[in-house]
């Protein structure tokens, strides 16, 4: 009875550790493959982001965070998803909160995935 009952500690252990492992993919990738700005109607700035996902195994890549700081806006807009699966695309859109972006105004554009951190620089428009 002891016996069985240390191959079943035992079994728990190495499934918890190989699942462990798995959150670490380091064979997941997210690349930032276009970024476009434009100003709506109500003069908000509109960021659009062109994602597009690899994973070495064909799974899920995880929970990953696109972000854009305005210029001339108190707080950056985030948004986080774990929706993107090896060769998938998407394209996050990402709105100012103020309409009082300045033309030409400063718009840094970061997407992390993990510890990589990768970005683009634009500028608001007319």
């Amino acid at each position: 009875m002891r016996v069985a009952s240390s191959l079943t500690v035992a079994s728990s252990l190495v499934a918890g550790v190989l699942s462990l492992g798995a959150c670490d993919d380091t064979g997941a990738s997210l690349k930032i493959t276009g970024a476009r700005v434009h100003r709506a109607g109500d003069a908000r700035v509109v960021v659009e982001i062109d994602l597009v996902a690899s994973e070495g195994l064909g799974g899920n890549i995880g929970t990953y965070c696109t972000r854009a700081t305005f210029a001339g806006q108190a707080e950056p807009v985030e948004q986080c998803a774990a929706d993107l699966e090896d060769g998938d695309t998407k394209t996050v859109r990402l709105v100012s909160t103020s309409d009082r972006i300045s033309e030409g105004a400063a718009i840094a554009v970061r997407v992390r995935l993990g510890n990589v951190d990768v970005g683009r620089s634009l500028a608001a428009p007319r």
